[in-house]
């Protein structure tokens, strides 16, 4: 309903109620030149109360409209702070994957989902290779390059279904729900293949970046609990280092599914 529609329904009301009012006194006194005037002049002052509510009305209605828009306005910017407060604390900053308390929760949700489903899950931790001498050689801007273009290709090289989180320093986890052995190894061999075409420096200073991976397949055996994957992981990874770096590696006693 528009202002026009409500002074016309205000108005007709009141203009009932006088004329009737009049018409009983016109009956009484029988002076109908002056009843007139009497119920125009009325007319007139009510036709401007009625117009002057109107103008209240419609500034309420004006700045209730303005401020349901500042609402909402304020509510966007809300929202798109909470995601992005979101972001950055599921994130790590340097590296874009996740950070390291959400690939752990990642880790730990996709374990209880496997256990009661009996599926397969694989979990890899991946460690630069000689990252301190990449630190000392070319300096730790160089160095912080390198971790995060390693980031970038970890995400590029695994599966849509998987996870990359940081957790920590040079060492990353990767996530592989319904995964098996057979898969795992290939996602692996692509990252560092990926990762192997990083070099640094010219001519003879040139520096290939390497890293070694250990992993663990959970399936047909029954995990205590998630931590014991993390440190199946850490054992795989600590003996590629020991081998000679540069390599994948998992123990016959993981590799469970086929």
């Amino acid at each position: 309903m528009n202002i026009n529609q409500m002074k016309t329904i205000v108005a007709n009301e009141h203009i009932e109620s006088i004329c009737f009012e009049l018409s009983t006194q016109m009956k009484d006194q029988g002076d109908y030149k002056e009843a007139y005037k009497e119920l125009v002049n009325r007319y007139q002052w009510m036709i401007g109360k009625v117009n002057d509510f109107l103008i209240h009305l419609n500034a309420q209605w004006e700045e209730a409209d303005q401020n349901q828009a500042l609402l909402e306005e304020v509510n966007e910017q809300l929202t798109h702070e909470n995601k992005k407060l979101l972001h950055q604390c599921n994130h790590d900053e340097l590296t874009g994957v996740f950070s390291r308390s959400r690939i752990i929760e990642a880790i730990e949700d996709e374990f209880v989902l496997a256990m009661e489903n009996g599926g397969s899950l694989a979990l890899a931790m991946i460690d630069l290779d000689d990252f301190k001498t990449i630190n000392d050689r070319f300096g730790h801007l160089e160095g912080d390059r390198v971790l995060e273009e390693i980031g970038q290709l970890l995400k590029d090289n695994v599966r849509q279904s998987d996870m990359v989180g940081r957790y920590g320093g040079d060492e990353f986890f990767i996530l592989m729900p319904g995964a098996n052995s057979k898969e795992a190894r290939k996602i692996l061999d692509r990252v560092m293949d990926s990762i192997s075409h990083i070099k640094l420096g010219q001519g003879d200073e040139v520096f290939q970046v390497t890293v070694s991976s250990g992993y663990c397949i959970c399936g047909k055996k029954e995990y205590d609990s998630f931590h014991e994957m993390i440190q199946k992981v850490d054992r795989g990874l600590l003996k590629a280092k020991r081998e000679g770096k540069n390599r994948v590696m998992g123990e016959e006693a993981f590799d469970l599914v086929h």
